[in-house]
């Protein structure tokens, strides 16, 4: 019989279908440039900005956007499409710190919702933010304008929020490893990549970090 104490390995998303649709994305020029006509022409824009992040919600947030984690996105999407047709939005511009992964997903789920009640993209479009916020934040002074609570130091240590959140994560894998509780990392083999587990043996989790991230895709598409 299974433990009641085993722990799940299993990312957050893995209680959802996977999304069928490939959404498109819109560039942050692209995206800047519809945010300040927007705003010369003083009108309600006909597009919104859907910030996904939930523990790495920091270091500032695209201004205008609403802050919606991807963690508990899925079962509102209906809810939240007959919100946004209500008012008027064409383009929904979904972003998490780099895009590459709640990002999509949420796009894809939306666009999923979209497809299936034959919603054209004439009346809305689910589409993609590249680069996420940490393109925006760290591509000039143009774009900082059009933050909110912006804090620099967030995006100069470890190339931004989502990795001071794997840092803390490591630390305690790391810290189980030196009590020689070769159970614990037992429970993450198969799930984070060879290297990663390597390098917490060898007691060096800081030095390869951008490594990991480029690497282990599983293990940061399944941070909280």
């Amino acid at each position: 019989m299974a433990s009641q104490d085993t722990v799940s390995t299993a990312p957050w998303h893995a209680a959802y279908p996977a999304p069928r649709h490939q959404p498109g994305s819109l560039t942050r020029d692209q995206v800047l440039q519809m945010i300040i006509k927007s705003h010369e022409l003083g009108t309600r824009p006909n597009f919104v900005l859907i910030d996904l992040r939930r523990n790495d919600h920091e270091g500032g947030t695209i201004r205008g956007s609403i802050n919606l984690p991807a963690q508990s996105l899925y079962p509102s999407i209906p809810a939240l499409y007959g919100i946004l047709k209500e008012a008027g939005v064409h383009k929904v511009i979904w972003y998490c710190s780099s895009s590459r992964g709640r990002g999509t997903r949420a796009a894809g789920w939306f666009g999923d919702y979209l497809a299936d009640h034959n919603i054209d993209n004439g009346n809305m479009e689910s589409l993609v933010l590249a680069e996420g916020v940490k393109g925006w934040a760290t591509a000039g002074p143009e774009y900082l304008e059009w933050m909110d609570e912006y804090d620099s130091a967030a995006w100069q240590t470890y190339g931004g929020p989502r990795s001071h959140n794997v840092v803390g994560i490591l630390s305690t894998l790391a810290a189980q490893m030196a009590r020689q509780d070769t159970e614990a990392l037992g429970k993450f083999e198969g799930f984070i990549c060879t290297a990663l587990v390597n390098a917490l043996r060898r007691g060096n989790y800081g030095a390869n970090i951008d490594m990991w991230f480029k690497t282990s895709t599983k293990w940061v598409l399944a941070l909280p």
